[in-house]
């Protein structure tokens, strides 16, 4: 059994009439987040947020020094080293502010609150997130992602942080990188000098905020609302006009894969329509899986798929690994291949999604993202370059021409060598242009990603394509063996989040069918880990409460988090176990699924409004407003996959039993609380377009 974590709540201060000055300690060391762990040593007193730590704010009478990030976040690495490792930093935060470090992954509704309040504010978010607090009403008052440190050079000249915006993508926009310094003592001086000026500033954010996110939800949660065809037209047109033809993927640099939305491109059957576009939208989605797959957004001698691409034609990744990615993309493959099955096509033009069918279930059942129990949530893009000095993105992946032909020298052929080069687009100066490169970080290095076919490389090397073939599965051999002796691997984010669980195991079961044709020994391997995951959550990750399942975020090394689960907790394991009963028939699954359900609307259904909010009523008490997931984002919307949800388990015969109404009443509910944003942006909502 998981042993909860201490999270000893510190409070190490003075206190008088008289507002003495309060004294704080950091309290990281408990923490079972590894990203609050990275953070133990700084010398800024960092706290958890808390009851008790809101209310040592309110006596102190100092305003948060809110900062949320992640483990695998690269800007978040940086600024650690420039500034909250950096004694002068950390006395203006400990005397002026009450700083508060938080892990993104553990309290996805802090950051959704406050990273909605960044996006409006400014136009853009990202992370690092960090943002200054009012103590009384935790309303924000001044925020921003990435700060330069006091020793920085002024060679960065734009905002940076790992990006977002309202679809998951990025707002790219320059912006001038301030000093961190420079913020602390602006921030300082108005509350020192003006408080109540912040405070009618923050209420009038908090309630602007309010506002937004009951816009967001002003439907009758009784009344169902129909999709319309008007509706799905309107979806198609948006998708074939940011259609990136030449390359595949939707929009512009930088890309993400969006997995869910190529899905319901694949089987939803209103996408399935003729239209007036040379290519549909299955093929569109086709498209663009076959691009990733020979992108360098793909771990092309290993396995596993980056989060994004910095670049509009997949070929330079950011290179942090999420497992969230891993098991929507999986899935995504799986409804190509059902796709491709059922269609008058040649199969051999798909050949690659079988393979990528077996890169991403090796990868989840034995890379470096597998947990003894469950998966880990993700693998940092930092690693040390492979001379031993400094961390940098993308170091264990990165290749100068002179270590990628000294892999290559067992090669017995010189000009397999050569071959392997080609393919690779291997150059002296390096194949990341400069205007990828703004802060000359990746000069001489290459990013390995496919340049020819093999047909073609073989008619300018005058060999036939399976001698080409051979050549370059060689070269990826020696590659990957050389990196694994050479360099130190990128470090792993061991916590096991139960919402991403959810969806590698949904995954795994989806591809265990699959593979009985292509791979009957992987397949039962897939399907293992499957039924070993979701025991293993089920026994550790759940807790009855008077006969309400208690879910816990996650746990790492063996402790068990004290934060709640969240609704993509609830709704990501419920799909991930009607998955795993489809393919089982473990009734076991069902009813965990169906009692998972059933206490997600006991906790978080609005049945004042419809819809999940994100979080419990008693999380809630701490929080600034009661957040709800609505749109999709680099994750499906939890309340679309409870919308499915609760269909599956309609049609398997369960319905509500313990909540007072049948779950189509819930449906309606669902439907009728974002109807309004729906009809205005549907292919935000593809997760609701049942």
């Amino acid at each position: 059994m998981l042993r909860l974590a201490k999270r000893q709540l510190y409070r190490n201060y003075s206190s008088s009439a008289s507002a003495a000055p309060v004294q704080l300690t950091n309290v990281l060391k408990d923490s079972p987040s590894p990203y609050l762990q990275a953070h133990k040593n700084n010398p800024v007193a960092w706290q958890e947020w808390n009851k008790d730590t809101l209310k040592l704010a309110r006596e102190a009478n100092k305003p948060l020094f809110l900062s949320i990030g992640y483990n695998s976040c690269h800007w978040c690495h940086v600024m650690n080293d420039e500034s909250f490792n950096n004694p002068a930093i950390a006395e203006k935060l400990n005397k002026n502010f009450i700083p508060v470090k938080v892990d993104r992954e553990e309290r996805p509704d802090l950051d959704a609150i406050y990273q909605m309040y960044q996006q409006v504010s400014s136009g853009s978010g990202g992370w690092p997130l960090n943002v200054f607090v009012l103590p009384e009403t935790l309303e924000p008052i001044y925020g921003g992602t990435y700060w330069e440190g006091p020793e920085t050079e002024k060679k960065r000249l734009t905002e940076k942080g790992e990006p977002v915006n309202k679809e998951g993508m990025v707002d790219e926009k320059p912006q001038s990188a301030a000093k961190f310094s420079d913020v602390l003592d602006r921030v300082g001086h108005v509350w020192n000098a003006d408080p109540q000026w912040c405070i009618d500033a923050g209420k009038d954010t908090g309630d602007k905020l309010k506002n937004l996110l009951q816009l967001h939800t002003v439907g009758d949660p009784l009344t169902d609302a129909p999709f319309d065809e008007a509706m799905y037209e309107d979806t198609r047109e948006h998708f074939e006009a940011v259609y990136d033809a030449r390359n595949g993927g939707f929009g512009t640099a930088p890309k993400f894969p969006c997995a869910y939305q190529l899905s319901f491109m694949l089987n939803h059957p209103e996408m399935q329509k003729d239209t007036n576009m040379p290519t549909d939208l299955p093929h569109m989605a086709l498209h663009t899986l076959a691009k990733i797959a020979v992108g360098g957004i793909k771990d092309q001698v290993g396995n596993g798929v980056a989060r994004y691409s910095v670049s509009a034609d997949w070929v330079l990744p950011h290179f942090e690994k999420m497992l969230y990615d891993q098991a929507l993309l999986l899935e995504a493959y799986c409804d190509a291949y059902n796709w491709v099955q059922i269609h008058d096509e040649p199969h051999d033009w798909y050949s690659y999604v079988n393979d990528m069918i077996r890169d991403l279930t090796i990868y989840l059942t034995s890379g470096d993202i597998v947990a003894p129990k469950g998966f880990y949530a993700g693998v940092d893009a930092d690693s040390q370059a492979e001379d031993g000095g400094k961390m940098i993105e993308g170091g264990y992946y990165l290749w100068t021409a002179a270590q990628f032909h000294k892999a290559l020298q067992p090669m017995k052929n010189p000009m397999d060598r050569d071959m392997a080069a080609a393919y690779f687009d291997i150059q002296d100066m390096g194949n990341v242009t400069s205007d990828q490169d703004p802060h000359n970080e990746l000069w001489f290095q290459n990013v390995l990603a496919p340049n020819y076919s093999y047909e073609k490389l073989g008619k300018t090397f005058g060999k036939k394509p399976n001698h080409v073939e051979a050549a370059i599965k060689e070269a990826k051999t020696l590659l990957r063996k050389y990196r694994e002796e050479n360099r130190v691997a990128p470090e792993v984010d061991s916590k096991i989040v139960t919402a991403w669980n959810g969806l590698a195991i949904g995954a795994l079961a989806k591809a265990s069918v699959i593979l009985k044709s292509i791979d009957p020994e992987l397949a039962e391997t897939a399907l293992a880990k499957a039924i070993s995951s979701a025991d293993f959550i089920l026994e550790e990750h759940v807790r009855d409460s008077h006969g309400v399942q208690e879910l816990a975020r996650f746990s790492s090394n063996g402790v068990l988090s004290t934060s709640e689960g969240t609704d993509a907790d609830f709704a990501f394991l419920i799909s991930g176990l009607l998955n795993l009963y489809d393919v089982t028939g473990d009734r076991k699954y069902l009813e965990n699924a169906s009692s998972l359900q059933d206490s997600m609307i006991t906790k978080m259904y609005d049945t004042e409004n419809g819809g999940f909010y994100a979080v419990s009523t008693e999380v809630a008490d701490e929080l600034l407003f009661r957040p709800k997931t609505t749109f999709d984002a680099s994750e499906p919307s939890p309340n679309g996959v409870a919308l499915t949800n609760l269909q599956r388990l309609q049609r398997h015969g369960i319905d509500a039993t313990n909540v007072g109404r049948p779950y189509e009443g819930y449906e309606g509910g669902i439907i009728g609380a974002f109807k309004e944003d729906i009809r205005a942006q549907p292919w935000s909502y593809t997760t609701f377009l049942v």
